[in-house]
């Protein structure tokens, strides 16, 4: 039975019986054996996509916001109207942030025909289901599409792997003035993205003339990091550069702080939404940011509002989420009313530089290419004003360069 958008969101934030009874099915289905590999396509009165995210379990502080923001763009252009005359009929399955389920639901995604895949997920649980995802036919949106070759069929929301490396090494450079003969400590989720990033970061920091001290990778839910930050503090960096989830990098910034360190802290778009700045509250903090957060008074924000999306909509990931959708939104406005999974890749990779309503970008284009799966270009670097209580920007425009991907093995 299909779900409508909104019953399908009201169903999965009740624990139980719902969330079981999807699981249940798409571990059925994927007894079954391997989907058909045709894709999906519109051929009837709506365009059906399937939403996966981390809902439950250890993945839904990173996870909830982007399904949020992709649900909030769905019902946005829905209620205007759909796109080509279509509404988009979605549903939202959830990972429970466990690789197995999250291989049953990328399944029954593809089992079901769906036109698309909306990946609101960490990187860890897509890269447990990509096997599964591609030779299937199916665009992939991914909120975390990072370190993966440039496959054909998947898209990322966030920067490439490449550009969160050039962005950061970037950023580090722009908040000392350069590089040279600088040194620079790393601090990270423990996760594949972020391993991923900081194997090329530091060659970028090398390439400009710095050294890395130490690049120290910190499990989710982790619940202290002094020592971490003692570590930091013996090699004396010049600047130390965070990547990892708004409470993440609240544990190691204040740590950071708190032993001594006080030069500038990078903190990449994970941690810089206006709360994290606000409850770390330290002059010297950076935070990095592609686009704009849908703070009150955004139309983002009166959206999240509207359409009940608004739990996580001061997060970042609401706005990765947004994105999402917006993609989608483009690729299917140039594809057409009967779209195929295959024509929406062909779309996605002839959009060039498109737009996402809500005054959603400061820093940069959006641009998609058959060579570019990540449309994001450029951003900016925030600090919290304690005299006003908001985010300023420090650092107007920091370049993301172009991605480059590593080769398909």
């Amino acid at each position: 039975m299909a779900h409508t958008a909104n019953t399908a969101r009201r169903a999965l934030r009740r624990p139980g019986t719902a969330i079981a009874a999807i699981t249940a099915l798409a571990l059925l289905l994927s007894a079954c054996g391997n989907a058909d590999n045709g894709g999906g396509s519109s051929a009837g009165g709506s365009y059906t996509v399937t939403v996966i995210s981390d809902l439950t379990g250890a993945g839904v502080t990173l996870a909830g916001p982007y399904a949020d923001g992709v649900a909030t763009a769905l019902d946005d252009v829905n209620a205007k109207g759909g796109v080509n005359g279509k509404k988009i009929e979605y549903k939202t399955l959830d990972t429970q942030s466990d690789p197995t389920a999250a291989q049953a639901v990328f399944r029954s995604a593809l089992s079901d025909k769906s036109l698309a895949i909306l990946a609101a997920t960490g990187s860890a649980t897509l890269s447990a289901s990509f096997p599964l995802l591609q030779n299937a036919g199916v665009p992939v949106i991914g909120a975390n599409a990072i370190g993966f070759p440039n496959y054909p069929f998947l898209y990322g929301a966030s920067l490439s792997s490449s550009q969160l490396a050039t962005m950061l090494a970037n950023s580090a450079a722009a908040a000392v003035s350069s590089l040279q003969g600088k040194k620079v400590a790393l601090v990270g989720i423990d996760s594949p993205a972020t391993r991923g990033t900081f194997g090329e970061i530091q060659k970028q920091i090398a390439d400009q003339g710095g050294t890395v001290t130490s690049a120290q990778f910190v499990a989710p839910g982790t619940p202290s990091f002094d020592s971490g930050a003692a570590n930091i503090i013996s090699q004396a960096p010049d600047v130390v550069v965070i990547q990892d989830s708004a409470a993440g990098t609240i544990l190691e910034a204040k740590a950071v702080a708190a032993a001594g360190f006080k030069g500038p802290i990078v903190a990449s778009y994970g941690g810089s939404d206006d709360a994290t700045l606000a409850n770390i509250a330290l002059p010297n903090l950076l935070g990095v940011r592609p686009y704009v957060y849908a703070t009150p008074g955004t139309e983002i924000n009166a959206a999240a509002e509207k359409y009940d999306h608004a739990k996580n909509v001061g997060n970042e990931g609401f706005v990765r989420g947004w994105l999402m959708g917006q993609m989608l939104i483009a690729g299917l406005g140039k594809c057409g009313a009967d779209c195929t999974s295959a024509n929406l890749i062909t779309s996605l990779d002839g959009l060039g530089t498109f737009t996402a309503p809500g005054n959603f970008l400061q820093f940069g284009d959006l641009h998609l290419a058959a060579d570019r799966h990540h449309p994001l270009t450029a951003v900016g670097l925030y600090s919290y004003d304690p005299a006003t209580q908001k985010s300023v920007v420090k650092i107007d425009k920091v370049d993301a360069g172009n991605p480059t991907y590593p080769a398909a093995k």
